[in-house]
């Protein structure tokens, strides 16, 4: 089957988005090289070159963005669908990856931390270590976004 075109706005060239879509339904590096007759390395270096273009740190994380552009159907993706909470989870393991500063880091761990609990109550699983952390930081803090107010009323829920 071959990639849709590139949508408009869209700042991938027709090679580096036609692989994030193989990817996205699934096929990895070594297969989309023998589909193509090139190298894995030509590949690793189209994937390098689209997460640049894109700005992302991960390949799936710039599956993710071009999804939530609305330059990729969700429909493309091997997966039936990615959850808010793990979206939230991987834009927030992008920031810690892009991290500079002992600040930044420990922002975006936590952010992951908060996201990763709204995960487990995605899924009705309780851990217990995340009760504290988030009533903390709610206490410190106040809730960020609609998802930490829904993650809070998760976790008290679990906890009672």
């Amino acid at each position: 089957m071959m990639a849709p075109a590139v949508p408009p706005g869209c700042p991938l060239t027709q090679g580096q988005y036609a692989t994030l879509w193989r990817i996205a339904r699934g096929q990895s590096q070594a297969q989309i090289a023998a589909l193509k007759g090139h190298s894995q390395q030509a590949v690793a270096h189209t994937c390098r070159r689209a997460r640049i273009a894109l700005g992302a740190t991960t390949t799936t994380s710039a599956v993710l963005l071009l999804v939530e552009t609305g330059w990729l159907d969700p429909g493309d993706l091997r997966w039936s669908r990615i959850t808010p909470a793990q979206a939230a989870y991987l834009r927030a393991f992008d920031e810690l990856l892009r991290a500079r500063t002992r600040e930044q880091v420990q922002t975006a761990r936590t952010t992951m931390d908060r996201h990763l609990a709204a995960i487990y109550g995605e899924k009705g699983r309780f851990v217990p270590r995340f009760v504290d952390r988030v009533r903390r930081q709610r206490q410190a803090h106040g809730p960020k976004d609609e998802l930490d107010d829904g993650l809070l009323k998760n976790v008290e829920r679990m906890a009672a």
